[in-house]
């Protein structure tokens, strides 16, 4: 059973954050304060600010802060990341620069206002393609619409470079970030197979997981049962509405019939208007928990006894005179082991994960002098 790690909660909640995209900050916020440190890195509270996702316009620049914690882990990956020299192979060099140009190219735009990407002359994407063919973030395998596409993006961080945006302090801040994220999820990839291994769960501790976690396997009653309704309303195959006397008369009918010898199943499709009357109103193993506290038909179904058909009440849904008969009550319990083994295994395994990326994370930060500092105390710079 192989699932990548990445898509497991704790992974996503303590290093892929809230899972917006950050796009930038309009300025940096003044004395910033340092939120954390990784080795000799510092993380300050202008490392928290970003933009809601998908919005080249970027005119309102509203701060949407990101969590220290997730910051503060991304740098301490991309730090480890950087340590294996991971920014230096192809495959990542390659996301980092292309990143960075998506990046420069979006605060070009937002410097200007616009509402998309500005245009670039035929004469300067050809120029670009010919003087960047060798480079090794060049997309050989792309169609040319890609490396049109391609171009005009490093066409306009260029652009950006050359106006010295890449140097502004908001700018930094966004590119850092860009940067950690890439780099956290290559050490993910590379640690993957390690990590899954350590999680794998053996059928001993599938059975110890089930056997103390009795609540998560617990079922509940059910009762499977036929229902006669004579609706009140027009409803489905009832065309006129009924008064409640003429409802009744008609259940009275039923029940004479049914005194007579009539199956109850027989009775229901010759009186009942139920949509279920073709099937002599069966339904089956309904869980009692789905029924709210003042349901009509829930004293019927709790405590009618099986084989006796109940005495007339009026529901509500639809509106309608019954009568119940249940066929077979099934007490609440729990499943048993080999029912229960799939579910019990997958929540086995979750929950090892999480232990196993937990031991990772802390051994991480021992290794890398990790500190986070909290906003409410410890944070260097505070007044």
């Amino acid at each position: 059973m192989r699932r990548a790690l990445i898509g497991f909660s704790l992974v996503s909640a303590l290093l892929l954050g809230t899972g917006h995209m950050e796009v930038l900050a309009s300025e940096p916020i003044a004395t910033p304060k340092v939120i954390a440190r990784v080795n000799h890195r510092v993380l300050t509270v202008d490392d928290l600010q970003s933009l809601q996702p998908g919005d080249p316009k970027i005119e309102g620049r509203s701060y949407t802060p990101i969590p220290a914690r997730d910051r503060a882990h991304w740098a301490l990956f991309a730090e480890k990341a950087r340590q294996l020299e991971l920014d230096k192979t192809p495959d990542v060099a390659r996301e980092l620069a292309n990143g960075e140009d998506q990046r420069l190219a979006l605060v070009l735009s937002a410097e200007g206002k616009a509402n998309s990407l500005p245009a670039v002359s035929e004469e300067a994407l050809m120029s670009f393609l010919m003087t960047h063919s060798t480079a090794p973030h060049f997309p050989n395998e792309a169609t040319p619409e890609r490396q049109r596409a391609w171009a005009r993006t490093g066409v306009l961080a260029d652009r950006a470079r050359a106006q010295g945006l890449d140097r502004r302090p908001d700018v930094l801040h966004s590119l850092s970030l860009r940067a950690d994220r890439a780099l956290t999820m290559a050490l993910l990839k590379k640690e993957e197979p390690f990590l899954e291994q350590q999680a794998k769960v053996s059928e001993a501790e599938v059975r110890a997981y089930y056997d103390a976690h009795p609540e998560a396997f617990q079922t509940a009653a059910t009762v499977t049962y036929r229902r006669l309704s004579v609706f009140l309303n027009p409803t489905g195959s009832v065309k006129v509405a009924r008064t409640e006397a003429e409802a009744l008369a008609r259940i009275a009918v039923a029940q004479a019939a049914l005194k007579a010898g009539i199956p109850f199943a027989e009775a229901v499709k010759q009186f009942s208007d139920d949509p279920l009357r073709a099937q002599g109103g069966l339904h089956k193993q309904l869980s009692l928990t789905s029924l709210g506290p003042t349901s009509p038909s829930l004293p019927a179904l709790r405590d009618q006894p099986v084989g006796i058909v109940s005495a007339p009440f009026r529901d509500i849904r639809p509106d309608a005179i019954c009568l119940i008969l249940v066929e077979a009550r099934t007490p609440s319990g729990i499943t048993p082991y080999e029912e229960a083994r799939q579910a019990a295994g997958t929540r086995a395994l979750s929950e090892k994960r999480d232990r196993v990326i937990q031991a990772y994370l802390e051994g991480l930060k021992k290794e890398m002098s990790f500190e986070l500092f909290e906003a409410s105390k410890d944070m260097p710079g505070k007044p």
